[in-house]
């Protein structure tokens, strides 16, 4: 908050710092008790059950074979903590070098809209296989904009994400359209256009995604009962829209209002824009959180990259801090 925009916006060639704050988170992380966090003790469980030789195989994740691969290797390697350390490398180190591919000259201001981000902790213990494919997925999309050589491994990553978790597939196809459709009020009014569709007809496009999914575990979170003990809201998620909406606005204040842009910024914001605008359709289903985080994983690039590349505000410095303050304080009460 005390940086002036010249020395903010110049930022700095040493990331000593951040790399070995991303190694710390790294290993806080990946060492973390393995009874705990739900999914983790539930993945814990699945792997020593493998490894013992109770069960044969691991059920349930035949259509995601890179996350079976890591898990079966770590099952001749190491113990169930060694294995949740390797996911927490892709998790981790996989979003530090992304970031580092946008920001190199900001690294440490965007790991720390990374690692407070709302997700952030969630994706790290929990949903440990989602995190895992997303921090990919993020890598993939890193390598865009840059030449066809590039993007060619950035959709191999992507696909790379979407064997970790089928989930990124929307990613893919989100991606996709950003290449070609490139008018920022144009993708708004579809973002928008889609929050009243979904007020209109709430039940029908889950219903029609539950239709055209075939995938078991997917339509499960779509169609179970919320367990209210968990969830303090549900229905018309107006609390995750507006979250939604913050990079959304700060991309339009950037691109339309004041005219500032570039082409990797430009991709980044349509494809959060077409990930997010998907899970809007079907906000109102129990579970709808697990799909918001398709586009959430990308919330904190889309914050730090314009606030740390262009001159937006007089006192940007200042507005970048109440920025990351009010997205902490959102993390902390939520």
């Amino acid at each position: 908050m005390s940086c002036s925009n010249k020395k903010l916006l110049r930022g700095t060639n040493n990331n000593v710092i951040p790399f070995f704050v991303i190694f710390l988170a790294t290993i806080y992380i990946g060492t973390r008790p393995i009874w705990c966090y739900a999914d983790t003790h539930l993945y814990t469980q699945i792997f020593n059950l493998v490894q013992s030789g109770q069960w044969i195989e691991i059920k349930g994740f035949g259509e995601e074979p890179f996350f079976l691969w890591v898990e079966y290797l770590c099952i001749e390697l190491t113990d169930a903590s060694g294995w949740l350390l390797v996911v927490s490398i892709f998790y981790v180190v996989g979003m530090g070098i992304a970031s580092y591919h946008w920001m190199p000259r900001h690294l440490f201001l965007a790991i720390i809209f990374c690692f407070t981000a709302f997700s952030f902790w969630g994706y790290a213990t929990n949903g440990i296989r989602n995190g895992m494919a997303s921090s990919i997925a993020l890598l993939g999309l890193s390598f865009f904009c840059k030449g066809k050589t590039h993007t060619i491994i950035g959709y191999g990553l992507l696909l790379l994400g979407m064997a970790t978790h089928k989930t990124i597939g929307a990613v893919i196809v989100a991606a996709t359209v950003a290449l070609f459709l490139k008018k920022t009020n144009l993708n708004l009014s579809i973002w928008l256009s889609c929050i009243i569709l979904s007020l209109l007809f709430q039940d029908y496009f889950k219903d029609l995604f539950i239709l055209f999914a075939d995938d078991e575990r997917m339509t499960n979170y779509l169609t179970q009962e919320v367990n209210k003990n968990l969830f303090s809201s549900t229905g018309f998620r107006w609390d995750f829209i507006l979250y939604s909406a913050a990079p959304i606005l700060l991309g339009w204040y950037t691109v339309v209002k004041k005219g500032i842009t570039d082409k990797t910024y430009m991709f980044l914001l349509h494809t959060y824009i077409f990930a997010n605008a998907f899970w809007v359709l079907i906000n109102t289903a129990a579970y709808s959180n697990r799909f918001a985080y398709i586009s959430w994983f990308m919330y904190p690039i889309l914050l730090a990259y314009p606030l740390a590349k262009f001159s937006i505000f007089k006192r940007q410095g200042i507005i970048t801090g109440l920025i990351l303050i009010t997205c902490i304080a959102f993390t902390y009460i939520m």
